[in-house]
């Protein structure tokens, strides 16, 4: 695997069970990014927290990727995505 990928996470299945709790959130004042890290950082911390839950998933979030250019000799071009 590429160094630069997240280590893999490995966990029991169970073909029995469904997800019991599905939380949606959204707001008015919060931009798409700011909620996808409240999600990542607090919710999903906090959730992961409760015994007997085996795990916490996110979908549909925003986060920025930089794109780091460089060649010898020539100034580093720095490029921002948003997925």
């Amino acid at each position: 695997m590429p160094r630069d990928c997240d280590p893999p996470t490995v966990t029991k299945a169970d073909a029995d069970v469904t997800p019991i709790l599905m939380v949606a959130i959204q707001s008015d004042k919060r931009s798409l990014l700011e909620l996808s890290e409240i999600a990542d950082l607090t919710l999903k911390e906090q959730l992961q927290t409760i015994p007997d839950v085996s795990s916490v998933a996110t979908w549909g979030e925003k986060k920025i990727f930089y794109a780091l250019m460089a060649r010898p000799g020539e100034d580093v071009r720095i490029r921002r995505y948003s997925h």
